[in-house]
């Protein structure tokens, strides 16, 4: 019988998904656009529009964040590891500093971005418009991009896919 109640918990206990992210931190930032260093670890914010919105120091790793609109928004020194944010609008965002391993910007758009610092080790950029962006001290090592979506952007000690380092816009 103990065999059986102790199946049940296991059972029960893996059924039931976990909230990563705090609640309170989500309704914080959809109400003010404001969330300094919040935890939104795997949240969906698939297609809403944040705009303007302050979130230095935020964890958004594992986040859904497709089509969303970022524009203008302060993501200094952000956790997007592992985010979904295709087809995201980034245009004059500042993401500096912020990790982006392994994230999908499939489509993103990232014109005039502050990226300083970026590091984008193993993103997939396909599709991802630079025009303007300063990818100054950024690391790209293994991510995949268009040849000639770097055209337009701002490289200054950047780690390109290959390893290489990339230092003609200084």
């Amino acid at each position: 019988m103990r065999s059986f109640l102790a199946a049940w918990v296991v059972l029960g206990l893996v059924a039931v998904p976990a909230q990563a992210f705090d609640i309170g931190d989500e309704r914080l930032l959809l109400s003010e656009l404001k969330c300094k260093k919040c935890d939104l670890t795997g949240v969906d914010l698939s297609g809403e529009n944040l705009t303007g919105a302050y979130l230095p120091g935020a964890d958004l790793a594992s986040a859904n964040l497709r089509a969303t609109d970022f524009t203008g928004a302060d993501l200094i020194y952000t956790n997007l590891v592992g985010a979904d944010l295709s087809n995201a609008d980034l245009a004059n965002a500042n993401v500096g500093g912020a990790d982006m391993t392994g994230a999908n910007l499939t489509g993103a758009d990232m014109t005039f971005a502050g990226m300083e610092g970026t590091i984008l080790n193993d993103a997939n950029l396909s599709g991802v418009m630079l025009d303007g962006a300063d990818l100054s001290f950024a690391e790209l090592k293994g991510a995949t991009i268009d040849a000639g979506a770097l055209a337009g952007a701002v490289l200054c000690h950047t780690v390109m896919p290959d390893g290489s380092r990339d230092q003609s816009g200084c």
